[in-house]
């Protein structure tokens, strides 16, 4: 709620627009650089009486605002409630009714279910008072974090030599099903047992023989992908049953990496990690 409040102060004592973002975890305002601590300090010095005025007046503005009023706006038959308000827009809708008991009830409605006006009136005393600290200090990882674009993605391990070694012992421990396309013979081996011998089937001599992550087993796989996967066996070997170990790395993806031509085996556990990381944050569009 502090940010509701703090935005339009801010703006208004700065001349400039000041914005904000927030999650469970944070409040950023994105302020001019002139704009210190200090200042917001002093701005919630003033905020001790008629809080409920204020907030009311920061809120009129507020995106937030915009889902209330659209329901108060259908709730008193204002629009229709199958109206597209793409066509005449939000801003028009707020610019017609701002000064109407819709608003005031749009207004109220956002008040009760998403604000607390008393919590906010308690935090703002207690900082006056000094029972609670504002203290400036220098980024911490929990602010930092707002900060980025892309916190919502799950991020790459470090590449250091640790995970790497770790990465490539689960790899290589790893069972793979070896399906040979000739004649169907099935069998199961770790990926550290895995040879260019063991790559031809023992009972017709085929190298046709397809490599199955665990995850792939019960599953009905296209001929299709079995013969690519058997084709980056014969073409790749050892280093084909290491990739296609990879949790959520098909054929497809396993013959991207291949073909990279990458140097050594580190190089190709990097390549591994990112592709499993890519499938982890993709897989609900695939599962």
């Amino acid at each position: 709620m502090m940010k509701v409040k703090e935005s339009p102060n801010l703006s208004a004592k700065s001349g400039y627009k000041v914005g904000y973002q927030f999650d469970p975890y944070r409040v950023i305002f994105d302020a001019p650089t002139r704009t210190t601590v200090k200042d917001m300090l002093a701005i919630t010095k003033g905020f001790e009486s008629q809080i409920g005025s204020l907030l009311r007046f920061a809120i009129r503005d507020s995106p937030a605002l915009k889902s209330q009023l659209l329901h108060s706006a259908r709730k008193m038959g204002a629009i229709g409630p199958d109206a597209d308000v793409g066509k005449f827009g939000m801003r028009k809708l707020i610019e017609s009714y701002s000064d109407t008991p819709l608003y005031t009830e749009a207004i109220e409605r956002f008040l009760f279910h998403q604000l607390d006006e008393k919590g906010m009136e308690d935090f703002i005393t207690k900082i006056n008072a000094g029972e609670i600290s504002v203290i400036l200090s220098p980024k911490t990882p929990h602010g930092y974090a707002g900060l980025d674009p892309y916190r919502d993605y799950l991020k790459p391990p470090k590449s250091d030599s640790s995970v790497l070694v770790a990465v490539k012992r689960r790899l290589m421990r790893t069972n793979l099903s070896l399906k040979c396309l000739s004649c169907d013979n099935k069998r199961k081996r770790k990926v550290k047992l895995i040879t260019k011998h063991e790559l031809v089937c023992p009972q017709c001599n085929s190298r046709m023989v397809a490599l199955l992550h665990p995850m792939e087993i019960d599953k009905e796989i296209s001929a299709k992908k079995l013969t690519k996967s058997a084709s980056l066996a014969k073409s790749h070997g050892e280093r084909a049953a290491l990739v296609i170990a990879g949790r959520g790395i098909g054929p497809d993806t396993a013959g991207r990496i291949l073909r990279k031509q990458l140097g050594d085996d580190s190089d190709l556990v990097k390549a591994v990690i990112e592709a499993e990381i890519t499938y982890a944050r993709t897989r609900r569009f695939w599962d």
